[in-house]
């Protein structure tokens, strides 16, 4: 659902674009339908507005504007590599993790990298991963060179204020709960009897 949100997005921001950069390019005079506020009911909900070559050239600038703004929220989470990574450890990998060993607090980091590595998700900010679902004594132990960048406390802050407004005592279970899609019965409610 998140991911055809992004590519809708997208698609809308291509489309206003290419109106906008079509309305900046070949200027024309124009009518444009808009909706009708007013107080009056009798009043038409639409009303036809007369757009000149320069009012043509502004509704392109705004929708280049939009485009690109519609473009940039919906496809700013993947844009970076580490960001894109994050999001598929926690959406893809917290589920295959869960599927395969079962619901627990820390899985063992050979079993993060291996699975990683085998959903084709990308390993190259596999820290994010051992980070999120491993202990803080298996990282630890695991990156024995002390380096700011593999610092156990600043990756899952990172994580933390991503997902969860910035508390970072959530464990491994609680990601993959945050990312499990809901099941058919969490949908099905009892209305009562019609009587």
């Amino acid at each position: 659902m998140k991911t055809y949100k992004g590519i809708g997005g997208v698609i809308g921001g291509a489309i206003l674009i290419a109106a906008g950069g079509l309305l900046l390019a070949f200027p024309t005079t124009a009518i444009f339908l808009h909706p009708a506020y007013g107080e009056d009911d009798k009043q038409s909900p639409i009303y036809l507005e007369r757009v000149t070559k320069e009012s043509s050239r502004i509704y392109g600038a705004i929708g280049l504007v939009l485009g690109v703004g519609l473009i940039w929220l919906s496809g700013w989470s993947r844009w970076s590599p580490r960001r894109a990574a994050i999001e598929d450890y926690v959406w893809s990998l917290s589920q295959e993790l869960s599927r395969r060993f079962g619901l627990k607090q820390d899985y063992r980091i050979e079993d993060v990298s291996r699975l990683a590595s085998e959903t084709s998700c990308d390993t190259r900010h596999i820290a994010y991963a051992h980070a999120i679902f491993c202990s803080r004594s298996d990282f630890n132990s695991h990156y024995v060179t002390p380096r700011a960048s593999l610092n156990y406390v600043r990756l899952r802050a990172v994580v933390a204020r991503r997902y969860f407004d910035g508390a970072a005592g959530f464990d491994a279970a609680t990601i993959v709960r945050l990312a499990r899609p809901p099941r058919e019965e969490e949908y099905d409610f009892y209305q009562g009897s019609e009587g």
